[in-house]
């Protein structure tokens, strides 16, 4: 029997046996079904049984007699049950690096490119500059058009990067193997062996993508530069602002925020007027977020009331930089928070330093996709509810774009772009 013949007897006995994880399943039955779909003849599953079941081997069979009953039903150890489910948040995984792929151009900048023309045509404000621009001239990129004088800029034109297509390539191998180690998650050493087995296709792939598309350029994907560089008028040139929040200490808080990034610019990009969830690219990444963030076990916190004096008193604790652990006490005993919950970290990086955020428009359309997909209790939504109220007001008392401004120089930059009908 070869390796591989194997190792697919184990992976549809792992399957099959997870659908019955609460009546369990005699072991002739098991057997029947594996030959019936063709995997395994009797005798070679009777082969490869007692090290199925053995649970310093395989470790996928629960042997259990029911009371009253002489003959054992097989039931799926709980890593088992743990790795079927965790294959199937791989395959949204690989159809999430199936849409990255697919648009090389889409993630990067604000507003994609194709959807220049649209916004140059409409009398819409466009959203205030806000957000952090890191000044540093590393991460400032200049893009030059391929017709060159070799003389002086004729004329400049900024656009806004926040890199999320670039970020989710970079740190997607880091997140899942972060995720698989969460202590929360209780995942057994055999689970994350075996899903590292499973995920370093995914890793190598994910590598790949990043170097071809990445390789050449900084904060734009190779495609967008290109794009820019043909387009471009002769003497032009393209300065590439990195506008985002610092990279955050906590991988699964910075993931679902380069996640919301991303998400964002493939709405302005696919979706109908903005709406959640309005086309199917929106949905592939709303699905590995409440895949990789939603909480099973969220507590009905309905007769919780939090006033604004509450959350006030929680958003300082939080912030609160000493090292006593009453603040921590706090939180968890009078307010019911824990200090690692995503929400409270998640809050923690947006009003610990208002100017270190992202652009408020973008923020704010994220922040309110995350409260429609269930992943808060209702204490945490209406904390994160305070939060997106007061981004909301401060994104008014800022004065818009008028388009006008820089219709003129875009049309001139884009002189292809702005002829498509």
């Amino acid at each position: 029997m070869t390796e591989s013949k194997k190792k697919a007897i184990f992976e549809k006995s792992r399957e099959v046996l997870s659908r019955y994880e609460l009546t369990g399943i005699s072991k002739n039955e098991l057997a029947r079904l594996l030959q019936k779909y063709g995997i395994a003849s009797r005798m070679t599953f009777y082969d490869y049984f007692e090290d199925m079941a053995n649970p310093n081997g395989a470790n996928i069979i629960h042997k259990v007699v029911p009371e009253g009953k002489i003959n054992y039903l097989c039931y799926p150890t709980p890593s088992n049950q743990a790795l079927v489910k965790l294959k199937d948040k791989f395959k949204i995984v690989r159809d999430l690096l199936d849409l990255i792929e697919k648009y090389p151009s889409l993630g990067d900048c604000f507003i994609p490119l194709p959807k220049l023309n649209d916004i140059f045509k409409s009398n819409d404000e466009l959203p205030p500059d806000t957000g952090y621009e890191d000044l540093n001239p590393l991460y400032t990129e200049l893009i030059h058009a391929k017709k060159s004088s070799f003389g002086n800029v004729e004329s400049a034109i900024t656009l806004n990067s926040h890199k999320a297509r670039h970020d989710l390539l970079k740190e997607l191998p880091l997140f899942l193997t972060t995720y698989l180690n969460l202590p929360k998650m209780n995942y057994s050493k055999q689970v994350k062996e075996e899903s590292i087995k499973i995920l370093t296709p995914i890793f190598l792939r994910t590598l790949k993508i990043f170097n071809n598309d990445y390789s050449e350029s900084l904060n734009v994907s190779k495609k967008i530069k290109e794009t820019i560089q043909n387009t471009a008028p002769q003497d032009s040139v393209v300065l590439i602002r990195l506008v985002k929040s610092s990279v955050m200490p906590h991988m699964e808080i910075e993931f679902l925020k380069i996640l919301g990034r991303y998400y964002y610019t493939i709405s302005k990009q696919f979706s109908k007027e903005m709406k959640f969830d309005s086309c199917k690219e929106q949905k592939l990444i709303s699905k590995f977020i409440t895949s990789f963030y939603s909480v099973n076990n969220i507590e009905d916190n309905s007769s919780a009331i939090l006033d604004s004096q509450d959350i006030e008193s929680i958003i300082s604790l939080n912030n609160n930089t000493s090292f006593s652990r009453d603040k921590e006490d706090t939180l968890k005993n009078e307010y019911g928070f824990d200090k690692d919950s995503i929400v409270i970290r998640l809050v923690k990086t947006f009003t610990k330093n208002d100017y270190n955020d992202d652009a408020l428009h973008i923020k704010i359309y994220y922040l309110k996709l995350y409260l429609t997909l269930g992943l808060f209790s209702k204490k945490e939504q209406q904390l994160l509810n305070y939060v997106l109220k007061q981004d909301q007001e401060k994104l008014k008392s800022i004065k818009p774009y008028d388009p006008k401004e820089v219709r003129n120089i875009h049309s001139k930059l884009f002189p292809s772009l702005n002829s498509e009908s």
